[in-house]
């Protein structure tokens, strides 16, 4: 079987706290490598984009927040990733976090770890793997 070859399957992208834009794409069913360069940004929000691929309930996103962003409300989903570069400090009801490049990120979600995001300097850069 030729590479990207294989039986198409239909999936649904939503923004990281399932509020925003969806937008409906094909991919390849047996791909293996996610080439994020031929994927579209989309972007729910001032300040906020990503590309993602989805597959077997899973979701892989490369996001992109810039200090536009402001999250109004708080996020009850969980978030699991690696921040690439920047940072991000994420404030929880009693403490702030900071994350920076290198730094691994496992926010569970629910309402004990609800959390909001803002970006320190003018980017940051993350891969996030959710479970759709």
């Amino acid at each position: 079987m030729a590479v990207g070859s294989g039986p198409k399957a239909f999936i649904t992208v939503v923004d990281c706290c399932g509020k925003g834009s969806i937008s409906r794409g094909y991919f390849m069913s047996n791909e293996v490598k996610i080439k994020f360069s031929e994927l579209p940004w989309e972007a729910p929000g001032p300040g906020v984009r990503y590309k993602a691929f989805t597959r077997d309930g899973k979701k892989l996103r490369l996001v992109e927040f810039t200090n536009e962003f402001i999250e109004e409300d708080w996020c009850e989903n969980g978030h699991i990733g690696y921040v690439l570069e920047g940072t991000l400090e994420v404030s929880f009801p009693e403490r702030k976090v900071r994350f920076s490049a290198g730094n691994g990120v496992f926010i569970l979600g629910g309402d004990l770890e609800k959390h909001k995001a803002t970006v320190i300097g003018e980017r940051v850069r993350l891969i996030l793997v959710e479970t759709v």
